[in-house]
């Protein structure tokens, strides 16, 4: 069964070549799409931090024009991937 829910792009993004076999990424071993092992909902916060760190916020404006939630979930997610960033310095 071949998969429907990405684009060749994006296949190839995840190194998937869509046919629902065990895929390897970064030395983990998939049993399914890797789309699978992660929300919707987080899927979103990862397309809006890409956007924010490009320069492009959720809410026409400045920063101070966003709700407190988002600066927030922008914040998180730049301390994690920092701490992702310097975990694999060491």
């Amino acid at each position: 069964m071949l998969c429907e829910h990405c684009n060749k792009q994006i296949q190839k993004a995840r190194n998937c070549d869509g046919t629902g076999e065990p895929v390897e990424i970064d030395g983990f071993l998939f049993e399914k799409c890797p789309r699978h092992y992660v929300s919707n909902g987080f899927w979103l916060l990862l397309d809006l931090f890409g956007r924010y760190k490009d320069g492009f916020l959720m809410n026409a404006g400045g920063i101070s024009d966003q709700v407190i939630y988002y600066i927030e979930a922008m914040g998180y997610m730049a301390d994690k991937i920092s701490e992702l960033n310097n975990e694999q310095k060491s």
